[in-house]
């Protein structure tokens, strides 16, 4: 790749016949190993799947407790209505960020997985592309940008802003689904970290450099926070276009790439696009029913459950590419042991989360944000819901069936929008958590529907991840009460938070010695056929 060292992801060869009809090689030739570490005897799946979701997550943990300087700073320096604002902006940039690409980050995902003697023809026509695509877009959401401004509640200027944002997005994107693909978890983690801190400084030397009394007629203070991001996305962005230029210098722009990135991709786009509503459509009700304060307290207490949402992407990135080897190989215990230890590790960090969702809400806000405390638990269980339709929704992305994830999200993100205009104007903000919480539970159970009887695929057993997810809530439920009973903060932490936080580790410990033997001994390197669970 124009002299750049390249991490081997294939350690096999597949028949062209193979290459041509199928992206799943059969058992007896699909001998990969993809890892950006040398192969090693003792490399279990169980040691291998920890070491890159230790990483994303080490990532994600530092990018996290350094967005807590922002968060802390801009819940005491803006008020509750302009911190609301705010975050409607910060949605724009992820879901105009797959409008502008097409989705596309996922197909250079896939065809890395796939084929990569010809990856940098490959991504050199999707670079091309999405060159010229993202100045097409730029110049019609120019002349969008009045009424979509007024449907978010924001300035038409503010709302064509995080549509740039989104543009320069596009280079990160791809350089993070190339990042998973190679199974890089320790690079992306490391490059996250740098882009956050940059955040993270450019914002403050921008809100410290505005005088603490603004005068009148000034700009809004929140606005230093959007310059601050644009500033730091369009930099990181451009270095990052450099480094796919440079893998892609060897390559020319074909026709038949473009074909395979637009067809995979633009199925996608329904998904991705659903998603973000099921994810952000309900702070624009919000925000469009109750006013901008409701929308700071909603999107703060996404900001308290926002751990969990971190877990379960960390998770799932490293999940990806095993869970492709493991089902070219048919190793179907491996993958059923694997899911059954995912899900008990996310739901015991999930009631952490819970437990200790006042000490996180005391150090990102102050009082004023402390009525969005009673959202958290439905937040968090939210994100478990999340990570329950992700284990079935892979299988739909290993058959490449896209359009089938498509369907399944854009029913749930039908049923949100519905939801939310229903129940919000009458119940406020906090039933907004609920419809969110229960179009996750829809999109799992159609999820595992489609990879069960639709595809006729060997699934995990639906039974422990319906457990995982009811135990924790259960405990989640009976914390909050008790909680409410108890007025004492020092009484609650020591004589309820710290013990159940012992026992949810404990409980998730025994359950993990248990299956870790299961997992890393797993004596079916091909358990053959597809019979279904």
């Amino acid at each position: 790749m124009s002299g750049m060292p390249r991490i081997s992801l294939r350690k096999c060869h597949f028949s062209a016949a193979e290459l041509q009809t199928s992206i799943r090689p059969s058992a007896s030739t699909a001998r990969c190993v993809r890892s950006n570490v040398p192969d090693s005897p003792t490399d279990t799946p169980s040691r291998e799947f920890k070491r890159h979701a230790v990483n994303y997550l080490l990532g994600g943990g530092a990018a996290s407790v350094i967005s807590v300087g922002p968060t802390s700073l801009l819940t005491r320096t803006l008020t509750v209505g302009e911190y609301g604002i705010l975050q409607i902006f910060l949605s724009i940039i992820p879901v105009f960020g797959v409008l502008v690409e097409w989705n596309i980050r996922g197909a250079v995902n896939r065809y890395y997985l796939e084929e990569t003697d010809d990856f940098p023809d490959f991504l050199k026509s999707c670079i091309y592309f999405l060159g010229g695509l993202s100045v097409v877009n730029l110049g019609i959401f120019w002349m969008l940008r009045a009424p979509l401004g007024r449907f978010y509640e924001i300035s038409p200027t503010l709302f064509y802003l995080g549509v740039v944002g989104a543009v320069a997005t596009v280079p990160w994107n791809l350089n993070w689904k190339l990042f998973v693909a190679q199974m890089k978890s320790a690079a992306f983690s490391r490059l996250r970290v740098i882009r956050d801190a940059l955040l993270l400084v450019v914002s403050a030397i921008w809100l410290f450099s505005l005088p603490e009394t603004p005068a009148a007629g000034a700009p809004a203070r929140h606005l230093a926070v959007v310059y601050a991001t644009l500033v730091v996305n369009l930099s990181v962005g451009l270095w990052l276009m450099v480094r796919l230029l440079r893998i892609a210098s060897a390559g020319r722009v074909q026709r038949r790439h473009l074909v395979y990135a637009i067809s995979f991709g633009l199925p996608l786009i329904p998904h991705a696009l659903s998603g973000f509503v099921l994810t952000f459509f309900d702070r624009i009700v919000v925000i469009q029913v109750e006013g901008d304060e409701a929308a700071g307290l909603y999107s703060f207490a996404y900001q308290v459950g926002m751990g969990v949402n971190m877990i379960v992407v960390a998770m799932n990135q490293a999940w990806l590419p095993i869970f492709i080897r493991a089902r070219n190989r048919e190793q179907y215990p491996l993958i059923d042991a694997m899911a059954w230890r995912y899900a008990a590790a996310v739901s015991a960090l999930s009631l952490v989360v819970v437990l200790f969702a006042q000490e996180a809400a005391m150090i990102l806000g102050d009082e004023r944000y402390m009525a969005a405390l009673p959202l958290v638990p439905i937040v968090v269980l939210g994100y478990v819901a999340v990570f329950m339709y992700t284990m079935y929704s892979n299988y739909s992305f290993y058959l490449r069936r896209t359009i089938l994830i498509s369907a399944a999200t854009l029913v749930a993100a039908v049923a949100n929008v519905v939801l939310n205009y229903v129940f919000v104007p009458r119940y406020g903000f906090v039933a907004a958590a609920w419809t969110t919480l229960a179009c996750y539970l829809l999109m799992f159970a159609m999820h595992y529907i489609v990879a069960r009887v639709v595809l006729n695929e060997r699934v995990p057993p639906l039974l422990p991840q319906l457990a995982a997810f009811g135990a924790a809530a259960l405990a989640a439920a009976a914390f909050t009460a008790l909680q409410q009973r108890i007025d004492d903060y020092w009484t609650t932490l020591l004589l309820v938070k710290l013990p159940l936080a012992a026992l949810v580790v404990g409980v998730f410990l025994h359950f993990r010695d248990r299956l870790k033997a299961a997992v890393d001994d797993d004596p079916t390197p091909s358990a053959g056929g597809s019979a279904r669970a």
